[in-house]
């Protein structure tokens, strides 16, 4: 069986630290390749794509830890502020009453003119369906 020296016990170490490193590493934060393409890369080109993971891959200005503090010492999340309240005055309902109105009225018109629109594509292709039938 033939001997591992320093440097193959080292190699081997920043392989295996590379590839749960990947692992470790959030879907969708990687640099320039997908997750699963990283992983292919670190596996098959074991230093080199190590070394290419952490130098190209590896998502920057993050830091990992294999253990979280979730059970102990960790403080209840911040509660969010909560939204002001909408002013209870008429003005500000009646404004919001005729920008809805406007709204609306607005969509019914371009809904209104998309109808006409396609009744009018539709009539010019029984037109030339009829052209076209009767010329044969």
């Amino acid at each position: 069986m033939p001997e591992l020296d320093l440097f193959s016990i080292v190699i081997l170490g920043f392989w295996a630290y590379c590839i749960f490193d990947v692992i470790r590493t959030p879907e969708g934060t990687t640099e320039n390749l997908p997750k699963m393409l990283w992983l292919i890369i670190v596996i098959f080109l074991s230093a080199i794509g190590g070394l290419a993971w952490l130098l190209l891959g590896r998502p920057r200005n993050t830091t990992y830890s294999l253990r979280t503090n979730a059970g102990r010492d960790a403080l209840p999340p911040a509660a969010l502020p909560s939204p002001p309240p909408p002013p209870h005055d008429d003005d500000y309902h009646r404004k919001r009453e005729e920008a809805l109105r406007r709204y609306h009225a607005e969509r019914e018109d371009e809904l209104r003119k998309k109808e006409q629109e396609l009744e009018r594509r539709a009539e010019e292709l029984r037109k030339r369906e009829q052209g076209t039938s009767e010329s044969t």
